[in-house]
C-alpha cells in the first residue's frame, strides 16, 4: 500500500522504473539497517519509508548504470540510519548533542585537504575511514563520494548545515591525526 502512495509521487516513467529498481535492490537492506537502530518493526517500516520519501526527492542523483553501485547503495543506507536515528533520538526525547551545535575552533589551513590526499595512498586512506565514527563516515561519503553540497547533506541527514560542515571539518581533523600517527609510528 505504501509503494503505490510512494510511486504516485513519481511523474516520469523511467523515475517510477529507476525507484522501484532501488526498492527491489534496496529495501530489504533498509529494514535491516533501521530495526537494528530502533528494535521495534512498525518504527523500522516508518524509518523506510521516510527514507524513500528522500529517496524520491534525490532521484536524479542516481544513474541507471549506478543502480548496483557500492555508492548507490552507501547513499541509501546512509539515509536509513540517519532516519531511524531521528526517529530514536525523538522517542527518547534526547536533546542534541553539544557536538552538534558547536563548531570546532581550530579551522584547517585551506590546501591541508590537498596536501593530504596527496601524500596518503588509497588503502591507508580507507583504512583511516574505517576508524573514525559513523556520523564522520556518512558526512565524507556524502560529500567526497557522492559530491553532494553540506546543504544538500544536511538536508539528506536532517542536520543543519553548520552541523554538516563541523562533522566533515572533524572528520578531516581525525583523518590527519589517525594518518599523522601511523607516519611516526605511534
Amino acid at each position: 500500500r505504501i509503494m503505490i502512495i510512494l510511486t504516485s509521487m513519481l511523474k516520469e516513467p523511467d523515475e517510477l522504473s529507476k525507484f522501484q529498481t532501488l526498492y527491489a535492490l534496496y529495501s530489504g537492506s533498509m529494514y535491516a539497517a533501521a530495526y537494528k537502530i530502533l528494535n521495534q518493526a512498525e518504527d523500522a517500516e516508518d524509518a523506510v519509508q521516510l527514507s524513500l520519501i528522500k529517496v524520491i526527492r534525490n532521484l536524479d542523483r542516481v544513474t541507471a548504470e549506478e543502480m548496483s553501485d557500492i555508492r548507490t547503495k552507501n547513499f541509501l543506507m546512509t539515509i536509513t540510519r540517519n532516519t531511524a536515528i531521528d526517529m530514536y533520538r525523538k522517542r527518547q526525547k534526547q536533546p542534541i548533542s553539544s557536538e552538534e551545535i558547536e563548531m570546532e575552533i581550530a579551522p584547517f589551513a585551506p590546501s591541508t585537504e590537498e596536501v593530504f590526499f596527496d601524500r596518503v595512498s588509497v588503502t591507508d586512506l580507507a583504512s583511516a575511514i574505517s576508524q573514525l565514527d559513523q556520523k564522520y563516515k556518512d558526512v565524507l561519503r556524502l560529500y567526497y563520494i557522492n559530491e553532494l553540497s553540506s546543504k544538500e547533506i544536511g538536508e539528506l541527514l536532517n542536520l543543519s548545515q553548520f552541523t554538516v560542515n563541523s562533522r566533515l571539518q572533524r572528520a578531516r581533523g581525525k583523518l590527519g591525526k589517525i594518518i599523522k600517527e601511523r607516519e611516526e609510528g605511534v
